[in-house]
């Protein structure tokens, strides 16, 4: 079972509910957008040049999420 933004929660709302769900569902895929439409909401100060300039650094560096699979890899590489 896949679902995607709206579909995943309702897999997982679905699944808390099912009595034998187990019997069913072997595999469940649940993904959101990974987005922040206004940065300087979530972050004060952050502006759209900083945000720009530090999206292009972590691009350069290959690290696609913070905190992310392969974050103490990253941080390892980043602070040799």
């Amino acid at each position: 079972m896949i679902g995607h933004s709206a579909g995943a929660q309702h897999i997982l709302t679905s699944l808390s509910r099912a009595t034998r769900a187990d019997k069913y569902v072997a595999q469940v895929i649940a993904m959101e957008p990974c987005i922040i439409a206004a940065p300087e909401q979530y972050y004060p100060g952050l502006t759209d040049q900083l945000y720009t300039t530090l999206k292009v650094g972590l691009n350069y560096l290959g690290i696609e999420s913070i905190f992310g699979a392969n974050w103490d890899a990253q941080v390892a590489f980043i602070c040799s």
